[in-house]
C-alpha cells in the first residue's frame, strides 16, 4: 500500500470513528481490526449483511431474508444487528468475527420493525422501533434483553406517536430519544 493511500485510508477513518456512520456504513471495531459494516443486494434482488475491512477486503457477506436498513454494533462484543427495513418481521444478529448468523429474531405476533434499534451502553438491552400492526398506526418500542448471543423480547413502551423510526441517545446515555415520522408504513406498502 503507498503512503498516500493509508493516509487517506486513516483520515476517512478517522471521520468515520468521530461520526460513527457514513454512507449507509457504519464503523465497528471493538476489538480487533475495525470494519465497515452495511447491507447489500445482489444482481439477483439477494439480501446481505457484510463486513469489508478498511483495506477493502470482504470479510463476510452474510445471506439474509429481507433487505437490512441500519447496523446496529453492539458496545463491547464482536456483534452487531441489522434491522430490516420498515415494515420487516426480521432482523438479524451477527458475529462480525466471521460473519455468522447467530439469530434470526423475528418481530412478535402483531408487530412489524420499523428500521432502527439501539442497544444501550452496557449492551445488555436493545431498543428497537416497532409498530402495531392490530392498531395501525400505533408505535411501539420493542424492549430486548441479550443473553448468551440471543435477543429475547422483554416487553415494549409505546411510542406516543406514529411511525417511530430513528432512536437515538442523548449524551447522557440514560435518555432515549424516538422520531416519530407520522407516516403509517404496513406491510402492503413496501
Amino acid at each position: 500500500m503507498q503512503r498516500r493511500t493509508f493516509l487517506g485510508l486513516g483520515a476517512a477513518a478517522a471521520s468515520l470513528a468521530a461520526a460513527g456512520a457514513f454512507g449507509g456504513w457504519t464503523l465497528f471495531g471493538p476489538s480487533g481490526q475495525p470494519l465497515l459494516l452495511s447491507a447489500r443486494d445482489d444482481a439477483d434482488g439477494k439480501h446481505y449483511a457484510v463486513g469489508y475491512r478498511l483495506d477493502g477486503e470482504r470479510a463476510f457477506a452474510t445471506p439474509v431474508n429481507e433487505r437490512c436498513h441500519d447496523v446496529v454494533p453492539h458496545p463491547t462484543l464482536p456483534l452487531a444487528l441489522f434491522v430490516g427495513r420498515r415494515p420487516s418481521t426480521e432482523s438479524y444478529l451477527i458475529d462480525t468475527r466471521d460473519g455468522r448468523l447467530l439469530q434470526t429474531l423475528s418481530s412478535p405476533a402483531g408487530r412489524h420493525f420499523n428500521g432502527h434499534a439501539v442497544f444501550h451502553k452496557g449492551g445488555e438491552w436493545l431498543y428497537a422501533t416497532e409498530h402495531d400492526t392490530t392498531e395501525p398506526g400505533r408505535g411501539v418500542l420493542g424492549v430486548y434483553r441479550l443473553d448468551a448471543e440471543r435477543l429475547q423480547r422483554d416487553g415494549e413502551h409505546g411510542t406516543h406517536g406514529v411511525g417511530p423510526h430513528q432512536l437515538l441517545w442523548m449524551p447522557d446515555g440514560e435518555t432515549l430519544v424516538v422520531a416519530n415520522g407520522g407516516i403509517r408504513t404496513e406491510a402492503e406498502s413496501r
